[in-house]
């Protein structure tokens, strides 16, 4: 098993990587609403589960006893970044799809 804090490290990037995809899709455009509501619904959980991580880890810069949750919490904030992956792999080929077409339309509208 690996030590606390390799695991902390691991949840916490997988978090951050997802969070992360979000904030890109979302800034980026190109999010109809209904895809910007199923970004956040899926994502929101695993924000909460890195605000927890920052707390946790908050607690381990300081040398202060773990949440006696720990374990969990991190199993919790792995399982929940590890659910919202497809979709956001989902609403990305859709938002690439939106984007080639609009590009191909363009393109021949403009006639390149």
């Amino acid at each position: 098993m690996m030590p606390d804090s390799e695991r902390f490290r691991s949840a916490l990037t997988l978090c951050e990587f997802v969070t992360g995809m979000a904030y890109v899709m979302e800034t980026a455009g190109g999010l109809d609403e209904a895809m910007s509501d199923r970004l956040d619904e899926c994502v929101q959980p695993v924000r909460t589960a890195r605000d927890w991580l920052w707390s946790a880890g908050g607690s381990m810069m300081r040398n202060e006893s773990l949440p006696g949750d720990f374990d969990y919490g991190l199993e919790v904030a792995q399982s929940r970044a590890l659910l919202a992956l497809p979709e956001i792999k989902a609403l990305l080929e859709e938002t690439c799809d939106a984007f080639r077409r609009a590009k191909c339309g363009n393109a021949l509208r403009t006639g390149l």
